[in-house]
């Protein structure tokens, strides 16, 4: 991805974000572009960073390895994101998601 502005950034993930919630890409999908297009990382360059293998981070990516609390912080964390859980309903999580944002 070329360079962004910082709007561009967040603007990016939250349609990534909200693909998430609503279904539509994995965890290893979101992991894969925000490797991939957003920091412009290859797997090695980026599975070195948060301290796997190679071979983990390909198979994550590819939902080929069910990923544990562990690798998912690993994994996740230097990319602004905490593992936790979401309600699998749609109306809970926006319900939910609204309430934050009027507290």
């Amino acid at each position: 991805m070329n360079e962004l502005t910082p709007s561009q950034k967040e603007q990016f993930l939250i349609e990534l974000t909200t693909a998430l919630f609503k279904g539509e890409i994995t965890e290893g999908e979101l992991l894969k572009k925000l490797r991939s297009e957003y920091l412009d990382l290859t797997q090695d360059a980026y599975a070195k960073l948060v301290g796997i293998s190679r071979r983990s981070l390909h198979e994550v990516e590819s939902n080929r390895r069910e990923m544990n609390l562990s690798t998912l912080n690993k994994v996740f964390s230097p990319l602004g994101f905490k593992i936790g859980l979401i309600p699998k309903s749609p109306y809970v999580l926006k319900a939910a998601s609204a309430n934050a944002e009027n507290d």
